[in-house]
């Protein structure tokens, strides 16, 4: 249901559920915040502005701005941040925000809109590509190292095979080719495996993710893949 000053007037809070797991209770039961008793009314499952739980030193709980004081937490030493979120009408925020910013410069005071938390969102996601990229490139070289390892070993395996066929009259040429057709296709069926393993795993993540972002994006295997396990047969 959606928020109401009523879920947290009277001594009211309401809590996340971790806090719920942590301390073994359950809506309807009372918490101890500070000096003062708090009946759970309800639990948090989204909060505009955060699409995630994100990192905190402890659990997040809501209570009414008139019973802080009586808490008794935030006393001279203590340390608080407040916010005051304004909704715009019409207009730029974006100006808005510039405009404020420069006017409280010389106070302890940030002014940030809702397209600058985007756009940090929006570089998180830009520094983990690339950051997975990097994994991808180290993987293939990885991946070369490992398939020269094992044709290596694959011919040392083959070295009495080949003398019996120098035997029967077989070139060097045909020797070559037979044994490249061979590791070509241990290649090909490792690059078909592994595919196959990548397109289980985004199967398997897929409403994983959406249901951790909110939103419902269309996941595919593109061309790039291929290429890497390409370049992984060639090295």
């Amino acid at each position: 249901r959606p928020y109401s000053h009523a879920l947290v007037r009277g001594r009211g809070a309401l809590v996340r559920r971790d806090l719920l797991v942590q301390l073994g209770i359950g809506v309807g039961d009372a918490v101890l915040i500070g000096e003062q008793r708090f009946e759970v009314r309800g639990v948090i499952e989204a909060e505009p502005g955060r699409t995630s739980s994100g990192f905190s030193f402890g659990s997040r709980l809501f209570v009414d701005f008139d019973d802080l004081e009586a808490i008794g937490l935030v006393s001279y030493g203590s340390r608080a941040s407040y916010q005051i979120r304004v909704t715009l009408s019409n207009g730029d925020p974006d100006r808005l925000a510039s405009s404020l910013r420069d006017t409280m410069r010389a106070q302890f005071v940030s002014v940030r809109s809702y397209r600058s938390s985007e756009n940090r969102i929006s570089d998180h996601l830009v520094r983990a590509e690339n950051y997975l990229s990097l994994v991808g490139l180290v993987i293939v070289v990885l991946g070369g190292v490992g398939v020269w390892s094992v044709v290596r070993v694959f011919v040392h395996q083959k070295i009495k095979s080949v003398a019996i066929l120098k035997c029967v009259g077989a070139t060097g040429g045909q020797i070559l080719g037979i044994y490249l057709v061979q590791v070509m296709g241990m290649g090909l069926a490792g690059s078909a495996a592994g595919v196959a393993v990548a397109g289980g795993a985004l199967w398997w993540l897929r409403p994983l993710v959406d249901s951790v972002s909110g939103v419902s994006t269309p996941y595919a295997l593109t061309g790039a893949v291929f290429a890497q396990d390409r370049r992984a047969i060639a090295h």
